[in-house]
C-alpha cells in the first residue's frame, strides 16, 4: 500500500467507517448481538416478568404484581420496537409513548388501558405514589388489570410472531 500518513482518514472519518462497517443500528456485529437475539432477550424478560406478576398476585402482593405487569408489557412492546425500527428502544417507561414511537397500531381503548398500566411503574418506584397504588391495589382491582394486561401482552406477542413469520425470519417469538 502506497498510502502516506497524510492520506489516512481522520478520526471522524474512521469512526464513521467503523460504525458503517461493524455496527448496524444499535447492535454490534463484533459482540455477536443481532436484532434476532436482542428481540429474544426482551421476549424472555417479558415472559419472566409476567410469571413474576402471577406469583406476586397469588402471594397477595398486589401492588408489586401490578409493577411486574407493567414491566412485562414494557418488555414485549420494546421487543416489537426493536423488530419494527431495528434500533435500541428508548429508556422510557410510558407504554403509550413507546407504542407510538414503535408505530404499533392500537385502539383508543387500548391506549387508555396502557395509560393506566403505566401508572403502576411510577407508583412502585416513588413513595408518594406508592401509597396511592397500594390503596387501589385490592385483589379485585389487581385481578382486573392483570386480565387486561395479559390480553394486551398476548396481542403484542402474537403480532410479533406473525410479523416474524411474515418477514421469513428463522425465529419465532415465544
Amino acid at each position: 500500500n502506497n498510502r502516506t500518513y497524510s492520506s489516512l482518514p481522520d478520526v471522524n472519518e474512521t469512526l464513521i467507517l467503523y460504525k458503517n462497517f461493524f455496527v448496524h443500528g444499535w447492535y454490534d456485529i463484533i459482540s455477536g448481538m443481532t436484532q434476532e437475539k436482542a428481540i429474544q432477550i426482551w421476549i424472555g424478560g417479558a415472559a419472566d416478568a409476567l410469571d413474576t406478576c402471577d406469583k406476586l398476585f397469588i402471594s397477595k402482593k398486589y401492588h408489586h404484581a401490578l409493577f411486574f405487569l407493567h414491566l412485562a408489557l414494557e418488555k414485549i412492546i420494546k421487543a416489537r420496537y426493536i423488530f419494527n425500527l431495528d434500533e435500541s428502544p428508548p429508556y422510557i417507561h410510558n407504554l403509550k409513548q413507546i407504542i407510538a414511537m414503535a408505530k404499533i397500531k392500537t385502539t383508543d381503548e387500548e391506549l387508555k388501558q396502557l395509560d393506566e398500566i403505566s401508572e403502576f411503574n411510577v407508583s412502585a418506584r416513588y413513595d408518594d405514589y406508592k401509597y396511592e397504588i397500594y390503596k387501589r391495589a385490592t385483589a379485585e382491582y389487581t385481578g382486573k388489570w392483570i386480565k387486561i394486561g395479559q390480553k394486551l401482552y398476548e396481542k403484542y406477542k402474537q403480532s410479533l410472531a406473525w410479523q416474524a413469520g411474515k418477514q421469513s425470519l428463522a425465529w419465532q417469538a415465544g
